[in-house]
């Protein structure tokens, strides 16, 4: 049903499937609702030039790289996530990003 309403509403937008390896008992304390984002590789921060993209060293990296590489003409560069991934954020987590007004205010 997502893939169906997606492509209804962007018709003249491609969608790249992007395989995740899901770590559901990797977080820090699952118990008190701080799961894992180790595995989710598009947790990446993009900007004008560059995609920064998280890897976990967990045998899908190279792939997953490897289709953001040919999907796009920014350069890619791998950051190691494996240990702020068990706390529930990755890469973007991490990072604070601004657009439009408040972009050039700071």
């Amino acid at each position: 049903m997502v893939m169906d309403e997606l492509s209804d509403s962007f018709p003249t937008t491609t969608i790249i499937p992007i395989p995740v390896l899901f770590d559901d008992e990797g977080g820090v304390d699952s118990t008190k609702g701080i799961g894992s984002a180790c595995g989710v590789h598009i947790n990446l921060v993009m900007t004008p030039t560059t995609l920064y993209v998280p890897i976990f060293k967990n045998g899908l990296d190279t792939e997953v790289l490897n289709i953001i590489k040919n999907n796009t003409s920014k350069k890619v560069v791998p950051i190691n996530a494996q240990n702020i991934c068990k706390f529930g954020g990755s890469v973007r987590c991490t990072t604070w990003q601004l657009a439009g007004d408040n972009r050039g205010k700071i």
